[in-house]
């Protein structure tokens, strides 16, 4: 019996060893990145089954960034953060501060580097460590990290030994919308930088406002457009509609392409969701007609609907009542 409680206890402290190393090493990339006075890297981010997704990150301290993707760059120079749409060949600023700073390095295609200027990003997770893996010729020092509040979320980050900082890392979310594998790969990495956080136009851009830009844009997911309309005080525009909807296709043909539509993205921001796809907001909503809008604002309260279809003229002026009820418009 006693040498059973030894051999427990012995256990006991492996794993507790164990833990603490993986703590550790997350440490050492914590401590690798935000000691850096640059960070320079290119990698690309996978979904299984998809095609990959490159960026370039290029971070300097203590409040440069330039974010390049194959849609957008975003510059930040310490003063003003600038945004690029590609598509378009426009761009909008903003004024730099610290909490739009720190907002840069928040999606998961993104804030692996958030150490580089918080020391703090992974304080509260829960932290594991693995056996090393050896993946072409390197042998990678790995770490899962969990949230406290979360059983479907987890990171594995592999650490490359030299300099302590991820080369790797594999997102697994288990449920919900989201559900599925994401893989960072890292193609070069500097811990150095050169001064590239001035924005500079493109030829042939225009500077535009926020609204402006995005007047054309329908966001497919939720929690995306209502980021964008918390940081830019406005509402969003649901529409829900189902592929067999005749009316839901009529409104994409005559309403929504015109310039008075499009002229209220300064107050809304335009959302589209498959009814038959997110049942949860159809149901959460109310929604069992179709064409339905539902003008819902940041605290997802229901400010206006419009049911059915609507020509252009009716249409906006239902969203301006809509607007004036969200204290958007003047009476």
């Amino acid at each position: 019996m006693k040498k059973w409680v030894l051999a427990g206890a012995t256990l006991a402290v492996a794993g507790f060893v164990f833990a603490q190393s993986g703590s550790n090493v997350l440490s050492s990339f914590s401590k690798a990145l935000h000691g850096a006075q640059g960070l320079s890297v290119t990698y690309t981010v996978t979904r299984l089954g998809g095609s990959p997704a490159t960026y370039t990150v290029n971070l300097a301290k203590p409040n440069r960034a330039r974010i390049e993707s194959a849609s957008q760059i975003i510059t930040a120079d310490g003063s003003t953060i600038t945004f690029f749409d590609r598509k378009s060949n426009s761009y909008f600023k903003r004024k730099q501060t610290d909490a739009e700073f720190r907002a840069l390095l928040t999606s998961d295609d993104l804030s692996l580097w958030a150490p580089f200027f918080r020391d703090d990003a992974f304080k509260g997770l829960n932290v594991k460590a693995m056996p090393d893996k050896n993946r072409k010729g390197v042998n990678f020092k790995v770490v899962t990290l969990t949230p406290p509040d979360a059983t479907d979320v987890s990171w594995t980050l592999y650490i490359h030994p030299d300099d302590n900082v991820a080369r790797q890392a594999e997102i697994v979310v288990k449920a919900g919308k989201d559900e599925g594998t994401k893989i960072i790969d890292c193609k070069s990495l500097t811990l150095e930088t050169g001064d590239v956080f001035a924005f500079n136009a493109p030829s042939g851009s225009k500077e535009v406002d926020e609204a402006e830009l995005y007047s054309d844009r329908w966001y497919l997911d939720w929690d995306e457009a209502m980021g964008v309309a918390k940081k830019t005080n406005r509402v969003l525009l649901v529409d829900f509609y189902t592929d067999w909807c005749h009316w839901c296709k009529v409104l994409d043909e005559k309403v929504f392409p015109t310039s008075d539509f499009r002229a209220m993205s300064k107050y809304f921001v335009f959302v589209k969701i498959n009814a038959e796809v997110r049942t949860d907001l159809a149901k959460k909503y109310g929604v069992n007609a179709y064409p339905t809008a539902k003008v819902i604002g940041v605290d997802g309260s229901v400010i206006h609907e419009i049911v059915g279809y609507k020509e252009t003229a009716a249409y906006v002026a239902d969203l301006k009542t809509a607007a004036q009820k969200a204290g958007l418009l003047g009476n």
